[in-house]
């Protein structure tokens, strides 16, 4: 028989799931711990009280020293790439999104207009990728603008900024660490540790997918499909793959069918989960949220 969740549950499991009421220490360890939770940690340039990605540990966390979420990327345990948005992932997720690029998964940077811009600049983009290997990591800033062209502007970035952005998306470079929050491009194989760069170790598309969708329905407590596609958004996966993934994943022993009050859409939760008919995970909890923090 399949069991209904009440608003409340669903809620405190989220909550709960997500470290809110239970927080880690605040030191390297718990950083980890905190973005492992979540799966992924959305990056934002805007900066208000801080920047997004600290203010959502913060909000797991407390008081903590942001530089280790900057030293744990510049160390190699988290890697960025597109997932909801860019993202900090955990290492060991990479041979996962490692099949998205060489699958040709991510269907934005694959839109005919994109692909066209690439074959046009094929020389240039094979340039920019020699220069990283002769002569080592790149910050876009380190290119100047020919006398007389403005920036500024999202949509006026310089030519050889559209070239690093295009070969980080590619899986030809990586995101080695930020300096004042500036990109540094380095090639993947001096960035990963090994054996991680090397494709042997990537598992077939479905297999990836798979264990994404997984991760998303741990890191939400519960969802449905229509959350999964949300959580991975870069993906623009259709709802019915989704779906059918999700009960591929029920018939494997990993998730369980369930019911949401309140909802006519089937929801997904871990198969061991356990729901608590009270909010005691989380009461007397009170915590600010970064607008960009995967509960809101």
């Amino acid at each position: 028989m399949t069991r209904t969740l009440s608003r409340q549950q669903v809620r405190t499991a989220l909550l709960h799931v997500q470290g809110i009421g239970r927080p880690p220490k605040p030191n390297r360890a718990g950083v980890m711990q905190a973005i492992r939770r979540m799966q992924e940690l959305q990056i934002d340039t805007i900066s208000v009280v801080a920047r997004s990605q600290y203010l959502v540990l913060w909000s797991r966390l407390g008081d903590y020293d942001p530089a280790l979420l900057d030293a744990l990327h510049a160390d190699g345990q988290l890697f960025e790439y597109w997932s909801h948005a860019a993202c900090y992932l955990p290492v060991e997720d990479y041979p996962l999104f490692r099949r998205l690029m060489l699958d040709s998964l991510i269907p934005w940077y694959h839109h005919p207009v994109r692909a066209a811009w690439r074959a046009e600049n094929a020389a240039a983009l094979q340039g920019m990728l020699d220069h990283v290997r002769e002569s080592g990591p790149v910050r876009s800033a380190d290119f100047e603008r020919p006398e007389g062209e403005k920036g500024g502007g999202w949509w006026s970035r310089k030519i050889e900024k559209h070239l690093l952005e295009n070969l980080f998306t590619s899986g030809d470079l990586m995101i080695a660490k930020r300096q004042n929050f500036q990109r540094i491009y380095d090639l993947r194989e001096r960035v990963l540790p090994l054996p991680l760069h090397d494709d042997a170790t990537v598992p077939d598309a479905e297999t990836a997918l798979r264990a994404l969708t997984l991760k998303v329905v741990n890191a939400l407590g519960v969802a449905r499909a229509d959350w999964v596609k949300w959580y991975l958004s870069y993906l623009f996966t259709p709802l019915t793959t989704i779906t059918r993934r999700l009960r591929d994943l029920v018939e494997s022993g990993d998730l369980e069918e369930v019911r949401m009050e309140g909802s006519k859409l089937p929801a997904f939760v871990p198969v061991d989960a356990k729901f608590p008919a009270r909010r005691t995970a989380v009461e007397g909890v009170t915590t600010f949220l970064s607008p960009f923090d995967p509960i809101c």
